[in-house]
């Protein structure tokens, strides 16, 4: 816990000036604490045990507790570290390790200390570290943050092999609700519709519309026309939306050619040739609550989507923030924020949404038709 320590690793996340000054006044006052440094050598010993999941979910919650967000907020910093040196190993290029780890531990520290007004960190803040500390991490480039995973479902894709247009169709046995939404797994199916898929020697499914809902009409493939090419379990580069992010055409379009460039360059032989993401920002209830110029609805034109029926609450603390969202006291001050709460007050949920891109249509993003 040296001063100099935390003040290179704060300025190399981006913290901002206010916060890193907080923050050395913090590590000074409790610099011969023992209590601090046994939970902070605690929480790197049981971190390091298991990264593939939050092991600190159940630690006090450091909202509540200054000596633990402090804490928190040291291990963030550390992990700061441990990305650098990750991406050092694999010659990851120190531009792109330093939007990662602003991305990570940087906006985790922001956050924090706009909703709490003193220097610290959330203990949620550790989920899944092997994202970036695995053999292929996730990194930030521009606008979006990508990761290497295997492809869950929500339709199987096609291409046709003339002009390489994309068919989505439904896979086998999911179910529909009556406006073409996917239901989870988890969900009451009773009298809903369970979509067929055979991939004999012509393929039979159910498409999915360019809204992301399923078409109750059947429609035949024939395999000398189309060509299968993302089917569950195939590789595929999942897109992560950081926090308060340029959401503009052109700095999508930048963001997925440096991750098609990234892969090309450092994991040749990972394989995937498509992007996929699961995020509020895909779902189709924004056309209820949105302008149509809009970037969001402009990105949903420009990609694949998919449409869940189940309710999107991840997204109400990115639209809202990160405090426990209360639809009665939540802010208005944006248009997202108040077209989504009036959309609410009538009675709609908001469902959750999902997206692919294939690599090759990331240069034309937007001006597809």
């Amino acid at each position: 816990m040296r001063a100099e320590w935390c003040r290179e690793l704060a300025h190399f996340c981006g913290v901002a000036a206010p916060i890193e000054a907080a923050l050395r006044e913090a590590v000074a006052a409790h610099q011969d604490d023992p209590w601090i440094h046994r939970r902070l050598q605690d929480s790197l010993n049981t971190l390091n045990e298991s990264t593939e999941r939050n092991p600190l979910v159940d630690w006090p919650a450091g909202e509540s507790d200054a000596s633990y967000a402090l804490v928190y907020c040291l291990l963030l910093l550390d992990l700061a570290d441990r990305i650098r040196n990750h991406h050092h190993e694999l010659g990851i290029d120190p531009d792109i390790t330093k939007q990662t780890v602003a991305a990570k531990s940087g906006t985790a520290i922001r956050q924090f200390w706009e909703l709490n007004g003193f220097v610290g960190a959330s203990s949620n803040a550790f989920t899944r570290l092997d994202w970036y500390l695995g053999p292929i991490p996730m990194v930030c480039l521009g606008t979006f943050a990508y990761e290497p995973r295997a492809w869950g479902g929500g339709a199987r894709v096609f291409r046709r092999k003339r002009d390489g247009c994309l068919k989505l169709l439904a896979e086998d046995g999911d179910y529909f609700d009556d406006v073409g939404r996917r239901l989870e797994s988890n969900m009451d199916h009773t009298g809903c519709f369970a979509a067929a898929l055979d991939c004999g020697e012509v393929t039979c499914g159910y498409p999915i519309s360019s809204r992301g809902t399923l078409i109750q009409q059947q429609e035949d493939l024939n395999p000398v026309e189309w060509q299968q090419v993302l089917q569950i379990g195939d590789p595929v580069v999942q897109m992560h939306i950081p926090f308060d992010t340029n959401l503009s055409l052109p700095a999508c379009r930048e963001s997925f050619l440096s991750a098609i460039r990234f892969y090309e360059k450092h994991f040749p032989d990972y394989g995937a040739t498509f992007f996929a993401c699961g995020s509020w920002i895909h779902t189709p209830d924004l056309r209820e609550i949105l302008s149509p110029q809009s970037n969001l609805l402009k990105l949903q034109d420009a990609v694949h989507l998919m449409q869940n029926a189940a309710e999107c609450r991840a997204g109400y603390k990115y639209i809202f923030g990160f405090g426990k969202f209360d639809p009665k006291t939540a802010p208005r001050q944006t248009s997202l924020q108040r077209g989504l709460l009036d959309y609410l007050d009538q009675g709609n949920t908001f469902h959750k949404g999902a997206m692919i891109l294939p690599f090759s249509e990331a240069e034309h993003l937007g001006q597809l038709a």
